[in-house]
């Protein structure tokens, strides 16, 4: 399938452009620190996205990318997605000829889905946004084919954008009310003669504290505080039901009460824990594998005084030597998202069809509201197998060698000239080497050699990496 065969070339120049400032603040950006920012906390950047950071410190770039956050989406997608189902509850009742027809119409809606978020992806001038709420979408996970309803998933996907760099404690409890997430985990079941363990077993291994800082007793204990908490079947919406919740005295985490939902995030909040794993998440996601144990307790501090403000916390974690250390720039695997809509991104293209480019980053392992289980994408060195390294090469070969190239009608004269300039001046600097322009040795005589030296940049192993 040649995904990439109907996308307009009109500013595949773009990558044979080396802009050239003069900057007399020496504690200013490098090409090489400005790329870095932009594949960490975003999908990579365009030349245009570098440009405007170049006479930025380190300082002043992050505060421009935390400025512009976002807290809703550019566009929203069709009622078709966004309404919420009027009754939920017929599904149940429903024949099989009808279960089968509503499968059917979820699978198209989820792919509208996935193909809105990607498209928000590619257009939005905060990819910082995306970042974050791709982040906590992978680490409160919920997934459509369970959760079955596109709706719930995308008013989901609302709370992380609300709430993705504002306040964690907030965020965590509108997850504990969040529909897709009690269908997700089981809540509906949960009820006070019967508790179910699902939701709240992930939620303290998983979501907040982390394995080794809470007993089986524990989550006994919280399955029977979130008891009655459900899903109203008929309006979609978040329901406490009282005569299924648990009024009885509990025990957690050596707190003694007659506790609830919101009772038992305070006191996950007020446990060391709970800022330590948050922290650690974050510095796995734009830092390195490595985490600095003594540094991650002394951050965690900072965010637990800070009443959870997530922004701060990333504040610190970009200013970090150790985000900026050249040990760790260069050193994660992209993921098949932020390898295809950084490729696009990079290009300046922003019009494409989104639906097939979700099904590019389903071939490769990634499937938009979709992660494989409760534990979400493990992302690093698991999206490399001998299986989705001949697809990521398969794709971007056909990226480089679509159609849309042979219709840019760039003069070969140009660009051999450009080529030759280009060589020229990295003999003398790094800017070709920071910007990952691969060019081959040879001068581009064709236009057909312009694809191969595209294909073979897109196809080296560093462009894998971020």
């Amino acid at each position: 399938m040649k995904i990439f065969d109907t996308i307009y070339y009109g500013k595949i120049m773009t990558i044979c452009f080396v802009i050239v400032f003069t900057i007399t603040d020496t504690s200013a950006l490098t090409l090489s620190e400005s790329k870095h920012l932009l594949s960490r906390t975003g999908f990579g950047g365009s030349l245009s996205e570098i440009k405007p950071l170049l006479p930025l410190n380190r300082q002043q770039a992050i505060e421009l990318l935390l400025n512009g956050i976002q807290t809703r989406p550019q566009k929203s997608p069709s009622d078709n997605i966004t309404n919420i189902p009027s009754n939920m509850a017929r599904l149940k009742q429903a024949g099989p000829g009808e279960k089968k027809r509503f499968r059917m119409a979820q699978r198209k809606r989820a792919l509208e889905l996935q193909a809105w978020w990607l498209d928000e992806m590619l257009r939005t001038h905060s990819p910082l946004t995306e970042k974050m709420v791709l982040f906590w979408h992978n680490h409160f996970v919920s997934a459509i084919r369970k959760v079955k309803f596109s709706s719930l998933m995308y008013r989901q996907q609302l709370l992380f954008r609300q709430y993705g760099l504002g306040n964690y404690g907030s965020l965590l409890k509108g997850i504990i009310r969040d529909p897709a997430m009690i269908l997700y985990l089981d809540g509906q079941k949960n009820k006070k003669d019967h508790p179910n363990e699902n939701f709240a077993r992930e939620l303290l291994e998983l979501f907040t504290l982390g394995e080794g800082h809470y007993t089986e007793k524990d989550i006994k204990e919280v399955a029977r505080a979130f008891t009655g908490w459900s899903v109203n079947r008929k309006t979609g919406k978040f329901q406490f039901r009282k005569r299924q919740h648990d009024w009885g005295e509990k025990v957690f985490l050596g707190k003694k009460g007659f506790l609830n939902g919101d009772d038992i995030i305070n006191i996950i909040l007020s446990n060391s824990a709970s800022s330590q794993w948050i922290t650690k998440k974050l510095w796995l996601e734009f830092i390195s594998d490595k985490p600095d144990p003594e540094k991650i307790k002394r951050w965690a501090n900072e965010f637990q005084q800070s009443d959870f403000e997530i922004k701060p916390l990333l504040r610190r974690i970009l200013n970090s030597d150790d985000f900026w250390a050249e040990e760790n720039r260069g050193q994660m695997i992209k993921s098949p998202v932020e390898l295809l809509v950084g490729l696009l991104r990079f290009f300046e293209i922003k019009k494409m069809n989104t639906q097939l480019l979700a099904q590019a980053t389903r071939s490769l392992g990634q499937t938009l509201f979709n992660p494989p289980n409760v534990k979400g994408w493990v992302g690093g060195i698991s999206w490399i197998t001998s299986a989705t390294l001949i697809k990521r090469q398969q794709l971007v070969s056909q990226f480089a060698r679509g159609k849309g190239m042979r219709k840019a009608n760039i003069s070969v004269s140009v660009i051999e000239e450009v080529l030759k300039e280009l060589r020229h001046f990295s003999k003398n600097n790094k800017i070709i080497e920071s910007l990952f322009l691969v060019i081959p040795a040879n001068i581009v005589t064709t236009e057909s050699d312009l694809e191969l030296a595209i294909a073979d940049w897109l196809n080296d192993p560093v462009y894998q990496l971020k």
